[in-house]
């Protein structure tokens, strides 16, 4: 089955609200004998593809993208051998073990998987026991979510092993309170998360009813790990404005035993508005998407916009301090800023004083409700086209190919997996063939190219120009070396 999903800007909130939901298919095809398939109902733009099908492990190719071209260009796709996990869920009330959703997602290993996770779900049966089948290998989150009840998190299941994993859904706290405006006025709908983590992460997400009010039950007492609040047209709540750095400081630490009670006022939102403009000409470009990016988006959410006809967009409910913004068209960059914001965001952080102030992009919310007007000027991308071959001359299908800019492979984006790139990746054909646009505003790119099978690749240096295309470029790939070996326990079984 393959399902195709626009993807989500990291946050927290986000990723809470979703563990235990699934995503709606933008659209969805099954494949045929021949492993076949059809997407009819997909616009152009940048998509998350998730492949399932029994005895193999899911997959998630991200931020593919599809533009027109790609009926004559069929991407391949593939497949590996799955694993299955097994456990039992235990509730501490009396209530129900059996029909209750479990759900392994991945996003233990890199922060960059837990912006948008590979998830697979199942549901217990009556003595609450489970299967998860078709995991690839590596470590998962596991939770369990019943009805009304926050999702417990078990926080690490190796993939493949025979150990049962064990979720205990207990607690024995209740946060109940009311969200106001700068005014005093009852906010409705707006949206609550709380993290606990005393014997194993507890989350809940809940909204407030035309009153402003809230309740969650089924908490655990103790220390509150996390607790964030947004609703339209209000900055987010807790501030993050002392930066990235800084915990934020919430209106409530700790629960008791039994029910807790918090008021919270929201602040007023801030605005970010202006136009898209060509660099060369000043013609307004329709169709930009436009992300703002402050330090309250890990917990929730980047806002972003989409520019009219006449390029102008504009983006409300920002907190105070400082942020980043990115624009992205296919065939179009913002000179100077990185295609993701939040790996902006990290660049900009290790910036001190002028160089930070200097940074394209940068802008800073000073006061609650302020108005910053900023003029998104981009350039025309270069347009590379190569083919991505293994050792023998022979055509790699299916490879994950983008763009790198060479000066920005550091230590920090590989850690959080991002790896520097600054494109969106597509895929190769049967032929190994693909087309890639290149900012130019880098001395130096390099084609990065992934493919199972095959150790990670970067092609040489190559140098590019304003709207000037690059052909007959050639990425090689190596095979990766075959490990062997077996794992026993202490017992040599």
């Amino acid at each position: 089955a393959i399902r195709v999903t626009s993807g989500e800007t990291f946050n927290i909130m986000t990723v809470v609200r979703n563990i235990s939901e699934s995503i709606v298919p933008v659209d969805s095809a099954l494949t045929d004998e021949a492993g076949r398939f059809e997407l009819k109902r997909t616009p152009p733009g940048s998509y998350d593809v998730r492949l399932a099908a029994d005895g193999f492990a899911a997959r998630m190719e991200r931020d593919l993208m599809v533009t027109p071209e790609i009926q004559e260009r069929p991407v391949t796709f593939t497949m590996l051998k799955g694993f299955d996990i097994t456990g039992r869920v235990v509730r501490k009330d009396a209530g129900p073990t059996g029909d209750i959703q479990v759900v392994a997602f991945s996003g233990k290993e890199s922060p960059s998987e837990l912006m948008r996770p590979l998830k697979v779900f199942t549901r217990t049966i009556e003595d609450g026991s489970f299967r998860i089948k078709g995991l690839p290998p590596g470590r998962f989150l596991v939770g369990a979510s019943a009805p009304s009840l926050p999702i417990r998190i078990n926080d690490d299941a190796e993939v493949p092993s025979r150990a049962n994993i064990e979720i205990i859904i207990q607690g024995d706290a209740s946060l109940s309170g009311v969200v106001t405006g700068p005014d005093g006025k009852p906010i409705e709908a707006a949206e609550v998360m709380v993290m606990c983590q005393k014997g194993g992460m507890t989350a809940s997400t809940v909204r407030t009813d035309n009153e402003g009010r809230f309740r969650m039950g089924g908490l655990s007492a103790g220390s509150i790990e996390m607790m964030a609040v947004k609703a339209a047209g209000f900055a987010p709540y807790p501030s993050m404005e002392g930066g990235m750095g800084m915990k934020p400081k919430s209106a409530i630490s700790a629960l008791k035993v039994g029910d807790n009670e918090v008021s919270i006022q929201l602040e007023k939102g801030g605005v970010i508005k202006g136009r898209a403009i060509d660099k060369n000409g000043g013609k307004p470009i329709a169709g930009v998407k436009v992300q703002a990016f402050s330090t309250d988006a890990f917990f929730s959410g980047a806002r972003s916009a989409v520019t009219g006809d006449d390029g102008s967009y504009e983006i409300s409910a920002m907190g105070k301090g400082p942020g980043q913004i990115s624009a992205q068209k296919d065939g179009w960059f913002l000179p100077g800023s990185h295609s993701d914001p939040m790996m902006a965001m990290m660049m900009m952080s290790g910036m001190r004083g002028k160089e930070a102030g200097e940074s394209p992009g940068r802008f800073e919310i000073k006061e609650s409700g302020g108005v910053v007007e900023m003029i998104v000027e981009m350039s025309k991308a270069a347009l590379v086209q190569g083919r991505v071959i293994d050792s023998n001359e022979k055509p790699v299908s299916g490879a994950q190919v983008s763009i790198a800019a060479a000066a920005e492979l550091d230590a920090m984006a590989q850690m959080f997996g991002a790896g520097a790139a600054t494109s969106d990746a597509r895929l190769t054909d049967r032929e190994g063939r693909f087309e890639l646009n290149a900012p130019a505003d880098k001395d130096t790119i390099r084609i990065s190219a992934r493919a199972s099978g095959f150790t990670r690749t970067l092609s040489d240096p190559l140098a590019v120009k304003l709207g000037e295309t690059i052909s007959d470029v050639v990425v090689r790939m190596r095979s990766g070396a075959l490990v062997e070996g077996k794992v026993t326990d202490d017992a040599g079984a």
